[in-house]
């Protein structure tokens, strides 16, 4: 099933199905705002191995971009991918507060980003798209691709996992990564934010305290949340 590439469905105790370790190498790949850097200096802290991007605007050495929207993989079966995905009503309120390389029209003050824009036609990476969503469903299906992300060295990794389920998803990686010889047994997290570049930009604790139910809708109206929910495709939304 492709959903089997989940690191949320291995909890339980059950290894992850279909991934082929060990690994010699890590690519950590995922859409804007879904805590790429975070999860790159975990591993780096954790694991004995190479871990790309080392640093922000860095390309792996096949020329693939962490954030590509539809990237072409030429992996050996040794690399894994780490792929994060983030709930999309909380990835807008990110967008709209950083857009990076999104283009979209712009009517907030002094040209800033608003939620409503989002709702409006959008390009990203040189493809046009009728509105963010199709951006976000764009990226989970790229994800869910096996022709591009294989499931034997592809694992996805819901944001919110690596927020509140921090130790479990180091488990289940420490099973087909090796780990550093002096690392305890206990995972300890960054508490420090983990980028200084974009806006906003929330330390652990901060994350943690807002990415709760109560703000899932902070920002749209009524009407957009009921639109934005029409526009997602349903399955997708189920992973996240």
């Amino acid at each position: 099933m492709v959903s089997a590439k989940l690191i949320s469905n291995y909890y339980q105790g059950s290894p992850v199905a279909g991934l082929r370790g060990p690994f010699t190498e890590v690519m950590v790949m995922g859409m804007y705002h879904s805590g790429t850097n975070a999860l790159v200096r975990e591993i780096q802290h954790n694991f004995q191995l190479p871990v790309y991007p080392t640093r922000p605007q860095a390309f792996h050495p096949d020329g693939t971009w962490k954030h590509t929207l539809r990237p072409t993989i030429t992996a050996p079966r040794t690399r894994l991918h780490c792929v994060l995905v983030k709930d999309p009503y909380f990835w807008f309120q990110s967008v709209s507060r950083c857009p990076y390389e999104l283009q979209c029209q712009r009517s907030g003050p002094q040209g800033q980003t608003t939620i409503s824009d989002l709702f409006r036609p959008v390009q990203l990476q040189g493809r046009q798209f009728p509105h963010l969503a199709e951006v976000w469903n764009a990226y989970l299906r790229n994800y869910l691709d096996n022709h591009c992300f294989s499931p034997h060295n592809t694992i996805i990794i819901p944001f919110s996992s690596l927020l509140t389920e921090y130790h479990q998803v180091m488990t289940v990686l420490a099973r087909y990564l090796p780990a550093k010889s002096n690392h305890l047994a206990w995972y300890q997290p960054f508490q420090t934010a983990s980028k200084h570049h974009g806006r906003a930009c929330r330390n652990r604790a901060e994350a943690i305290a807002y990415y709760q139910p109560e703000n899932r809708y902070v920002g749209f109206t009524p009407a957009q949340v009921a639109q934005l929910a029409q526009q997602l495709h349903p399955y997708l939304l189920t992973l996240v």
